[in-house]
Parts: C-alpha cells; structure tokens; sequence
C-alpha cells in the first residue's frame, strides 16, 4: 500500500512510494522526542535502508529500543515489496546485527517473524538465530552473544 506523507519534505530523502509505512512514521516521530531527551539511544533506532545507485529508500532495519537489563534487545525490519528478494534485507540485517554484537551492552538478540515469511526466517536463520518458541504463526528467534553449547 502507498503511503500518503511528504516523507521527501520531512526526511529530506527520496523515498520508495510504499515506505515508510505508518507503522514506521508514528515510530520515527517517536524516536524523535527519545533522541531529542537522550542523544545517545540514537545506534538503538530505525535506520534506513538506502539504494546506492539512486539514494531512494526502500525500508528500515532497527531496534526499537535500548537493550534491556538483560542486554536483550530487538531486531525489526521492513523491505518495501518491489524490493524485496534483492539481497538488501540480508545485508541491512547482518551489517546493523553484526554492529550490535560489538557492544558490550548487548548479549541477546531476539526477533518474531510470521512462520509463511520464509525470505525473513532464511535471513533470520543466516545471522545465526534459532527459534526459541511459536505461538499461533509467529516464530520466536533469538542469537545468544558467545554461547558456548555444554557437553552431553
């Protein structure tokens, strides 16, 4: 579905006629007023996923909030549909989760994805997450940071 805001005017960027979604433009003026009060959540956020080539968007990849006491945090991402099936889902993954690996504050990554999405569990599978339980048709994945499996 094409979105209906001037996201050109209020990003500055070219954007992808179905992107964002209103999902997402409700989340970025959210994440707005959290960066405005503490500018350094801001790696914890939506990022965008950018074409080289033209420099129109095309989706966002993120987490939507700090790690938790645990070090836990969650893993969101979106393709528009024109876009998808393109290698650009996995690479915006593994670059921001590889990203979130390096810092020590966290030691989980989780992320829910729908069990008929199988372009989004192959990538979620790819970067190394397993299921951790299903509920209905959602799927729960997670990646443990330095898991070492113990001996039978």
């Amino acid at each position: 579905m094409e979105n209906n805001f001037d996201t050109q005017n209020i990003l500055g960027w070219q954007c992808s006629p179905y992107w964002p979604t209103i999902d997402i433009m409700t989340e970025l003026f959210s994440m707005e007023k959290l960066l405005c009060s503490n500018p350094s959540h801001d790696i914890y956020g939506i990022w965008m996923v950018i074409l080289r080539h033209n420099g129109v968007i095309i989706g966002d990849v993120g987490f939507r909030a700090t790690p938790d006491i645990n070090g836990t945090l969650t893993i969101d991402y979106g393709i528009v549909p024109d876009q998808r099936n393109k290698g650009y889902g996995f690479e915006a993954v593994s670059t921001i989760f590889s990203f979130m690996l390096q810092n020590p504050a966290v030691s989980v990554v989780k992320a829910k994805c729908h069990c008929e999405n199988i372009f989004s569990l192959k990538i979620l599978y790819k970067i190394g997450m397993t299921v951790e339980s299903q509920t209905g048709k959602i799927i729960s994945l997670s990646y443990v940071k330095n898991f070492i499996p113990r001996a039978c």
